[in-house]
């Protein structure tokens, strides 16, 4: 929350747009119910890596709760870019998963919501299968 806070404060300083991503496994329960949870840890361990390699150093990602993650983007620009960079985290999250040398055939989807601010909108959107 603390960095959230600073984000806003900094983004309304500096007339600066940043975004908020909040993202939420679709079908995590199934990965779990398949594999197992020991497997399902190490995909919500992989998956963290994912968007961690996926932002900059001023960047935030934090796990929210079970199968949620939000990702803090400081200094977006704009709506469109913070869509851009939301498609880029559900690319990395829709690449293969694997687990002690077996890949998993059970796909990860991933519905994300972007709030932008200063405040102008918000912008839900969800992924589906054959996205």
């Amino acid at each position: 929350m603390d960095r959230i806070d600073q984000t806003i404060h900094d983004s309304n300083r500096n007339k600066q747009v940043s975004a908020g991503i909040f993202l939420d496994f679709d079908n995590f329960k199934t990965v779990n119910d398949t594999y197992g949870h020991v497997t399902g840890d190490h995909v919500l361990i992989e998956v963290s890596d994912r968007l961690k390699a996926s932002i900059r150093a001023a960047d935030t990602v934090a796990r929210l709760s079970g199968d949620e993650f939000f990702v803090l983007a400081r200094d977006i620009k704009s709506v469109d870019q913070a869509k851009a960079f939301a498609n880029k985290l559900l690319a990395q999250i829709k690449e293969p998963y694997s687990f002690d040398g077996e890949e998993l055939t059970t796909p990860l989807f991933a519905s994300i919501g972007i709030c932008v601010f200063p405040i102008q909108r918000c912008h839900c959107f969800r992924r589906n299968r054959q996205s």
